[in-house]
């Protein structure tokens, strides 16, 4: 027996890559390296009984039996018939495990198929099995100095948390069903607060995730929880089948796999494990150790625009294979969110870059550059009159309301002839007037309080005169900073939502107002790309307006379509097979994404002089106060092929994600005909 390859593969497991045999989560690691090494039971228990001082013993289930996983624990005679004691004979072992099989609770009986991967209530293999515990415990929600979430929502999380888990399961099993894992995963964590949340950000609730129908939801079953568990086990099986592929490509006859989660703690044990590694590509390439870690390090960034990742080990070499995914529910999903802040900062590096090779003087970049922060400005000024809308209303509030309705309305959802109105205000009560976490009022709102009023703890009725006197000023003042003191957009809301319930009582319109703003807001950006257009640039040997040039160069990074360059330099690019997104279990890669832009665009040059920007087209309420009013705007992108073939990429969509009031955010999907595409060509 090869004790140095049963330690190198107990510190893969651990989470610092150092054993330590007084450590019981690190007992059991050892406990489970020795089964695979198809170790006895008996031999096992032999082993760890004469490091320790405790018991190697099955885990105490519901019912109070004891089956599936082993646990660590002292010595207690009175469960003697299931515990192998520390000072047990071979007879006495023979005896209880004789006890075992006949009860059906031996470990080295087949049984059904969940039996034979782990059945354990927490994820303990090792690699960032401690902060996925911890995603487990606490769903997505922050515990100071405890748990912060990696950017996201539940259902992400769930998904980036149990694909992998799944995965891991199917190395254990590949003979489970779709059906047989969600079941195992229900037994396993379905008592954990990220599987149990209905709460805002939960994942137990009505509304079905991706593209799953409610025919795909068996009856009885939770909607939420259960559509998101489909779509993580598909994921999984798709990362699995993956890591074989890749695994049988370079020849490793032993793998074993380990998957991440994208928080900077994953990072750090992704890192960790890999370290002393020979690390390479999916196509065998060798990676520096420097460069590995930089890849881990820039997960979700745009040249590794990655949630998780996957690291396969070949158990007879020290070599190890790194992959990445972007995790998506379906192909429906939001392919990427900016701004035009962040999309100006990144087409600097651009400029710079025409500058150097001679396509645009120094004068030109500089003059590009300055109009894009001028650009910004105007946007900024723009989308500043939204704060100073509900001045209007806080004042009218003030003069035509009484306090009690007005504190009515809010905290029962209620509108003035008693209905409930879809469009919660209490929900905005906490932060924006009150801090749930403190019971205090919001610090811009204590000098509006009423005299006499607590400014440690105010009457509601206080808090919200204070709200409205605030809301109504027309000049609140400046920050320690300097800065103007503007409402928060959780105040700014409120305020929008409750004035909509009283127009009929005579508040002030100001949908009319949101929606001048709404345009200028989109012309600034109309005029934009016209004006710089008026600049021609030669990429590849054809003239190319800079306008058009720099919207090609922010779709190209914001669909990740450098996966499709065979040639790439950047980040996960670099090395083929390396990063592909999983929509649900489809995945999409480089050659997909060629073949669904008709074959002819293989780099960003390519897909530069056959881009065509579509027109900014006004997006309009369809109901409401908002019926028939400019709410945002959307441009369709395409790219051409050779043959002259349009073939529309996907859609740019400004939108606003923080009410009526809230700033415009660009979001970018897949076009119908890609999706369809993705359908035909990805891989599952």
């Amino acid at each position: 027996m090869s004790w140095k390859k049963i330690l190198n593969e107990l510190s893969f497991r651990v989470s610092d890559g150092v054993p330590d045999l007084t450590n019981e989560q690190h007992l059991m690691k050892l406990f489970d390296v020795l089964k695979e090494h198809e170790w006895p039971v008996e031999a096992r228990v032999e082993l760890l009984k004469n490091l320790t001082e405790v018991d190697i013993v099955k885990k105490k289930q519901k019912d109070g039996s004891y089956g599936g996983a082993y646990t660590v624990q002292k010595h207690n005679p009175e469960r003697g018939q299931k515990l192998i004691t520390k000072n047990a004979s071979q007879d006495q072992i023979k005896q209880v495990q004789k006890k075992k099989k006949d009860d059906g609770d031996d470990d080295s009986t087949q049984g059904s198929e969940e039996s034979q991967v782990s059945m354990s209530n927490t994820i303990d293999r090792g690699g960032d099995s401690e902060i996925k515990n911890l995603a487990l415990k606490y769903g997505f929600k922050e515990i100071e100095g405890v748990f912060k979430p990696a950017p996201g929502n539940a259902g992400s999380l769930l998904n980036e948390v149990v694909s992998g888990e799944v995965a891991q399961m199917l190395e254990e099993n590949p003979n489970l069903s779709e059906e047989e894992l969600i079941d195992i995963l229900y037994k396993r964590f379905g008592d954990t607060e990220l599987f149990k949340s209905k709460k805002k950000n939960g994942n137990s609730g009505n509304t079905i995730a991706g593209d799953l129908k409610t025919g795909d939801i068996p009856e009885g079953k939770n909607k939420g929880l259960h559509s998101k568990l489909i779509l993580s086990v598909r994921s999984g099986q798709r990362k699995y089948k993956k890591s074989q592929e890749v695994a049988k490509k370079n020849g490793f006859k032993n793998s074993k796999i380990e998957n991440y989660y994208g928080h900077s703690s994953s990072f750090d044990a992704m890192v960790n494990d890999i370290k002393d590694k020979q690390v390479i590509g999916p196509d065998g390439t060798e990676i520096s150790q420097e460069e590995a870690e930089q890849l881990i390090r820039s997960g979700g960034g745009g040249d590794n625009p990655s949630d998780t990742a996957t690291l396969v080990f070949d158990k007879d070499s020290n070599k190890v294979i790194m992959l990445f995914h972007s995790d998506k529910d379906s192909t429906e999903a939001l392919v990427a969110q900016s701004s035009i802040k962040a999309e100006a900062e990144a087409n600097e590096e651009n400029i710079d870059k025409m500058v150097e090779d001679g396509s645009l003087t120094k004068e030109q970049g500089d003059k590009v550059k300055e109009d894009q922060q001028e650009l910004i400005r105007k946007n900024n000024e723009t989308e500043a009159k939204l704060k100073k809308v509900v001045n209007e209303p806080g004042k009218w509030f003030l003069k035509n309301v009484k306090p009690k309705d007005a504190l009515k309305s809010i905290m029962n959802d209620e509108n003035p002839d008693g209905s409930t109105d879809k469009n919660s205000t209490k929900s905005k009560w906490h932060p924006g007037v009150i801090s749930k976490a403190t019971g205090k009022i919001n610090k811009n709102l204590k000098k509006y309080l009423p005299e006499g009023a607590d400014p440690n703890n105010p009457s509601d009725e206080e808090a919200l005169e204070a709200f409205l006197k605030f809301m109504g000023d027309d000049d609140k003042g400046v920050d320690k900073d300097g800065d103007p003191i503007v409402p928060t957009d959780g105040q700014v809301t409120l305020m929008e939502r409750l004035n909509s319930r009283f127009i009929e009582k005579g508040a002030p319109d100001i949908f009319s107002e949101l929606e001048d703003i709404r345009n200028e807001s989109l012309q600034l950006q109309r005029d934009f790309i016209t004006e710089q257009d008026k600049i021609k640039v030669k990429v590849d040997g054809k003239e190319v307006g800079m306008g058009t040039l720099l919207e090609a160069n922010t779709v190209w990074k914001q669909f990740h379509l450098e996966a499709s360059n065979p040639n790439s330099k950047k980040g996960v690019h670099k090395y083929p097979g390396m990063f592909e997104t999983n929509h649900g279990g489809l995945a999409v890669d480089g050659e997909t994404l060629t073949e669904c832009m008709g074959g002819d665009v293989k780099n960003k040059d390519d897909f530069i002089t056959r881009f065509e920007v579509g027109p900014l087209e006004e997006q309009k309420g369809v109901s409401g106060t908002q019926k028939g009013k400019t709410t945002g705007g959307k441009r369709i992108v395409y790219a051409i092929t050779s043959g002259g073939e349009k073939i529309e990429v996907g859609q740019k969509v400004m939108r606003t994600k923080t009410g009526k009031t809230g700033k415009l955010q660009t979001v970018y999907n897949w076009s119908k005909d890609m999706k369809d595409c993705f359908e035909k060509e990805g891989k599952r």
